[in-house]
């Protein structure tokens, strides 16, 4: 079976299972933190995959030291005890972006990147959140990326629809048009 197929039922049996318990802010923040662990420690990652050298006991340590306060939702406990019993740790960040997603969908949130050459100080970025919000008409969940080549300006990633406002966007613009009329001219 797919394996996109088979993250997304686990997700969706988490999300209701979260929902259910009414413990769904608190699975989403330490899913979040999960995923952050599995993103930023690559060898975090290989261990909870693991499935000689690592136990299920280790497993679960390990996903209960990337929660906040080691303390895990008990629904979120239990479907993680559920998926390494299936043997299904190669697919849990999969599983755990999917939920996120559909967590938010369920709760009419979305996600936004705004990217500026510089950082960005919170309050210009709860600024560009509460703009979002009031014309989306939903809850943005936004987080602040720096990448200097963009030069100047932003651009905002919202779900997989991108509003680009950087000085190098512009400049492309520029030469592009300058191009095809000297292009013309000849």
């Amino acid at each position: 079976m797919n394996a996109g197929i088979i993250s997304s039922r686990y997700a969706y049996a988490l999300l209701r299972f979260a929902l259910q318990s009414g413990e769904g802010e608190q699975v989403l923040t330490q899913v979040k933190a999960i995923l952050d662990s599995m993103d930023e420690i690559p060898d975090f990652t290989r261990a909870i995959e693991d499935t000689t050298a690592v136990s299920q006991d280790q497993k679960m340590t390990l996903l209960r030291s990337a929660v906040p306060g080691g303390k895990m939702a008990s629904s979120l406990e239990k479907f993680l005890i559920l998926v390494i019993h299936n043997g299904r740790m190669d697919l849990l960040h999969m599983i755990l972006f999917f939920f996120v997603k559909s967590y938010y969908h369920e709760k009419n949130i979305r996600f936004a990147t705004v990217t500026t050459a510089v950082d960005l100080p919170p309050s210009m970025l709860e600024k560009v959140r509460t703009k979002l919000e009031d014309l989306l008409k939903c809850t943005i969940d936004a987080r602040a990326k720096t990448d200097p080549s963009i030069l100047g300006g932003m651009t905002i990633l919202i779900d997989d629809y991108l509003i680009d406002a950087s000085v190098y966007s512009q400049f492309k613009q520029i030469r592009n048009d300058f191009e095809e009329k000297v292009t013309r001219i000849v």
